[in-house]
């Protein structure tokens, strides 16, 4: 359903469609390409989207957040929520986040660490109580 390109960075989208997300993608291009993103605005500089994909052969849902700064693409966090991790938060348990995480890893194990474009890591933020593969872009244009 989404795979990330070790040499480029880009994260391409598998449903009834192909899409690309590239790191040099600006916000209003992916609006128009996405167009159910739900869209927070932190301040003048820094906003992101969110998307939901359903991954029905798994019964999973695929979580992608996108970040920008200044309106250019900084990183994107994608996490999979589904029964076996709970599906509500009423079901949360650490045991059921780091099975998660673990999940995560196998997922995307061959694209963890650092490359040209940026770097992909595997995080678990104990403070919020989650855990999802980061996608971090490094400023190639300076």
């Amino acid at each position: 359903m989404i795979d990330i390109d070790k040499k480029t960075g880009i994260l391409r989208v598998h449903q009834s469609f192909v899409k690309k997300i590239e790191p040099a993608t600006e916000l209003e291009e992916l609006k128009r390409v996405f167009p159910i993103w739900e869209q927070t605005v932190c301040d003048d500089e820094r906003s992101s989207l969110k998307l939901e994909l359903q991954n029905r052969q798994r019964d999973e849902i695929v979580h992608l957040r996108l970040y920008f700064v200044k309106s250019k693409l900084s990183s994107i966090e994608i996490f999979i929520t589904g029964a076996s991790f709970g599906d509500r938060w009423s079901r949360w348990s650490k045991a059921k986040e780091i099975r998660r995480k673990k999940y995560h890893e196998s997922l995307f194990s061959s694209v963890l660490g650092k490359h040209r474009w940026g770097s992909v890591k595997s995080v678990l933020d104990k403070k919020a109580g989650y855990s999802c593969v980061r996608l971090e872009y490094a400023d190639l244009s300076t």
